[in-house]
């Protein structure tokens, strides 16, 4: 093992002599007979250095002169000092403990004393440092997620009648930064934190919640303000934040904490929060409040249930038809999962679906789709009905199973279902970040006529250089594409997807349809196939079975 090394600043050479007698034969040891040449020694070898032997009284630079150039300079501030002393008086120790000095050794020295007390003060400067590098996130220089935990709760029950605020925020578009700039990301975060820092009182804790999401904790700033009040203090708080930074900065908040609340439900909380305002174009900041916290209850409770209503038969699958759009025939149908809850009642799909996409049980939702609908497709095929082909959406979750080909090909095997019946449903956003082992999947399933539906295609900024590139077969317009056809320019732009989706030989299918002059108006772009209440609502698979039986050719 590397020896570690002293630095020893002592005028008198019997002592120098002394101390080296000691300490050589473990250390490597520094010398310097004055306080000016010791301070020269330092800062040359700071990074070698762990330990300073400072005597007090020396000429030309004395021990406190020393002890006060290293408290000014921070490159030299984490090297403990043992400060040794003769008969200077009582006074020493308490002005050396003032300007930092770690600890002190008497003379005439102790062998044992001398070696016993460095080698103490270095175990706790390891133990030290080995703890800020597990508590302390290098890239902002505040608390770790576990370490903010620790010092939050720690401070809720020192202060258990202080009036306490928990925000955490969010910068938009983070992952892009850092994709694009690597760790330089990080200096907005940084001084997010140096905002925080000065707005703030000093008593505020920091720390990160996820990579690029910091949580901190501080005394309630707006007491006196009323509700709409508090929340336009913290909109232009964070308005001008964004716009120092150059982001856009979201952030869920609470207020006034309920100590009786365990603290990570309260950080859940705000993690809600700041989920819900994430994705608003005209909003920064969204508080908890009963709203929030009855929709929190709602999804613990869905989450309670869900596995138990899936094994007992509480979802089912349902159909919506879809029609061609010429001859009006039935040519398909899309698998839609219900729950209906003897506890909850009817559990709408944008409430629980959402949960199941956070928990990851999505996945376990769709494979039973995919399941009951193979099956229900036999049993039609065995009944002498002339199926369709069915479409089942698929989530991102599902493209992170290992057994993803046996959950498809599986049920499809067992039930005997042809490729051409099945088809599996995506959403464009599906593609951001897909490995290449799931885009290599996709290719497969179509190899194999297992068809590709683009699911949602029109919301948000969907590319229309993503229908060249992606491995898909049908493109399915958004009712709230389809619902906006009265403006002219909204027709214009589906009319021109819709001429481009033929142009490269996919086919189109638009939902959403509810009347007779919407569907003449989608008929008459070119659109092969529409899906809507104009035909029919999802329908039980019995009802399926028999809408099924009253379009057979």
């Amino acid at each position: 093992m590397q020896k570690r090394t002293i630095l020893i600043i002592e005028d008198n050479e019997l002592n120098r002599d002394i101390l080296d007698e000691i300490l050589s034969a473990d250390y490597n040891l520094l010398m310097a007979e004055d306080g000016k040449k010791g301070l020269e020694l330092l800062r040359e070898n700071v990074k070698k250095i762990n330990v300073v032997l400072l005597d007090i009284m020396m000429p030309v630079m004395d021990g406190y002169q020393v002890l006060e150039e290293v408290n000014r300079d921070e490159s030299l501030q984490h090297i403990p000092i043992i400060v040794t002393t003769g008969d200077e008086g009582h006074g020493v120790e308490e002005h050396c403990l003032k300007l930092h000095a770690a600890d002190f050794i008497k003379k005439p020295y102790n062998p044992l004393i001398v070696r016993l007390r460095i080698e103490n003060l270095i175990r706790m400067r390891y133990f030290a440092a080995t703890l800020n590098d597990v508590e302390i996130d290098k890239q902002t220089g505040i608390y770790t997620h576990n370490a903010f935990m620790l010092y939050a709760n720690e401070w809720i029950n020192n202060h258990p009648d202080m009036n306490l605020t928990l925000a955490m925020t969010d910068v938009r578009g983070f992952k892009r930064l850092s994709n694009q700039f690597g760790d330089k990301a990080y200096e907005v975060l940084r001084r997010e934190v140096a905002t925080i820092r000065d707005n703030y009182p000093t008593d505020t804790i920091i720390g990160l919640y996820s990579h690029d999401q910091i949580i901190y904790l501080h005394p309630t700033a707006t007491s006196s303000l009323d509700n709409e009040e508090k929340e336009e203090w913290y909109e232009k708080r964070f308005v001008e934040l964004s716009q120092d930074l150059d982001v856009v900065i979201k952030a869920g908040i609470c207020e006034g904490l309920d100590t009786s609340v365990p603290f990570s439900t309260h950080v859940q909380n705000v993690a809600v929060a700041l989920y819900a305002v994430k994705n608003t174009y005209n909003r920064h900041v969204r508080f908890v409040g009963k709203e929030l916290l009855d929709k929190i209850q709602r999804d613990a409770l869905i989450e309670q249930l869900m596995e138990d209503a899936l094994s007992k038969g509480q979802m089912q699958v349902y159909y919506q038809p879809k029609h061609d759009a010429k001859s009006e025939k039935l040519v398909g149908a899309e698998a839609l999962l219900r729950w209906i809850s003897p506890e909850l009642g009817f559990v709408s799909p944008g409430e629980f679906i959402p949960v199941f996409e956070k928990n990851g049980f999505v996945s376990e939702a769709d494979a039973f789709v995919w399941r009951e609908t193979c099956k229900n497709q036999r049993r039609w095929i065995d009944r002498g009905l002339k199926v369709v082909p069915i479409s089942v959406n698929a989530s991102r979750q599902d493209f992170s199973r290992k057994d993803l080909r046996q959950v498809i090909a599986g049920p499809m095997k067992e039930y005997c279902i042809g490729n051409q019946l099945m088809h599996l449903e995506i959403t464009e956003s599906l593609f951001d970040n897909l490995s290449s082992e799931a885009f290599k999947l996709l290719q497969e399933c179509r190899e194999n006529n297992l068809m590709i539906e683009l699911d949602d295609f029109g919301t948000g900024y969907s590319s229309l250089n993503s229908l060249s590139e992606l491995p898909i077969d049908i493109v399915k317009f958004d009712m709230s594409f389809v619902r906006k056809l009265q403006d002219p320019r909204k027709y214009s732009v589906m009319k021109g997807c819709v001429e481009i989706t033929k142009s490269l030989n996919l086919k189109s299918v638009a939902e959403g349809v509810e009347d007779a002059e919407t569907r003449k108006v989608i008929a008459d772009m070119g659109i092969d196939a529409i899906q809507g209440y104009y035909y029919s609502k999802p329908l039980p698979a019995a009802a399926f079975e028999e809408y099924l039986a009253q379009h057979q050719d």
